[in-house]
Order: structure tokens, then sequence, then C-alpha cells
């Protein structure tokens, strides 16, 4: 019994924690103008995972944009899309997925740009994905009620 209360107490704990770290980062987020996105494909592997969750500053200017640097924009289809810029003319950024052999071409311009990508955290974009699902929602909202009653039980 001692060890059953220890578990529950232990998971509930491990819990609160995620929580209370997914509410910084979302908290974070917002204050700073970032947005986070999921990661869809495999186009930037091996630099940024499919199932990643990628965190875009979309207070980033987009005449500060360097060769090198990691953007976020729309397409015509209204999907966006995250890729290495590696050209600039004629005021349009050419982008290229470090996985593909050929680049997208002048894909960019100011009015479909969304933003530089700032950080990604892998396979995150998989359990938030997950959680999106109406499994995923009552799953995770069954956890919780069941380990709040264990909780009380063993108190």
């Amino acid at each position: 019994m001692r060890t059953a209360k220890w578990l529950v107490n232990g998971l509930g704990n491990v819990l609160l924690g995620l929580t209370g770290v997914c509410a910084v980062f979302l908290a974070g987020c917002i204050l700073t103008g970032c947005t986070p996105y999921i990661v869809l494909s495999g186009s930037m592997e091996p630099n940024i995972k499919t199932g990643s969750l990628c965190v875009v500053d979309t207070k980033a200017a987009f005449h500060e944009i360097k060769t090198g640097d990691v953007i976020a924009f729309e397409t015509g289809s209204g999907s966006l899309v995250t890729h290495r810029a590696v050209a600039f003319r004629d005021g349009l950024i050419e982008t290229k997925g470090d996985a593909n052999a050929v680049t997208d071409g002048l894909t960019t311009s100011e009015a479909n740009f969304r933003g530089r990508t700032i950080c990604s955290i892998p396979y995150l974009g998989y359990v938030l994905s997950w959680l999106q699902t109406g499994r995923g929602k009552v799953l995770a909202v069954t956890g919780m009620a069941t380990l709040a009653l264990l909780s009380l039980w063993f108190d």
C-alpha cells in the first residue's frame, strides 16, 4: 500500500511539473511573439526531424534574414513550410530544405514570410499532435482524473 501511494504521488508530481513547464513555455511564446509549429515532413532532416516542435519568432523582420537562417513561410495552398534561406534576389528569398537536392526557387516574399525559426524540440510535435485528437484528449483527462482520485483515496 505504501509503494502504491508513493507511485501515485510521484506520477501526480511529474504530471503537475510537466503541466507547469508547458504553461511557462506557452506564456513565454505569447510574451515574446513566438508561435510553435509541428513539423510534418522530413525536408529539414537531420537538423529538424519530422515530428519536432519548431518555435518561430513571428516578430523577426523579413529584411534581417541572412543566408543560413531557417525561416517559416506560407505557401500558396496555405500550408506552412520551414526551410533554410539560401539566396536573395529582387526582394525575394530562395529557400531549400536541408534534405532536398534542389532549392524551392524564389518562394518567399515579405507577404508570405511568417518568421525565423529559433529552436526545435525533437518529437514533441508527435505528442502535441496526439493530444489534439479525440482519443488523446480523452486518455489525458482520464489519466489525470484517475491520478487525482487515487491520490485522494491514498490520503
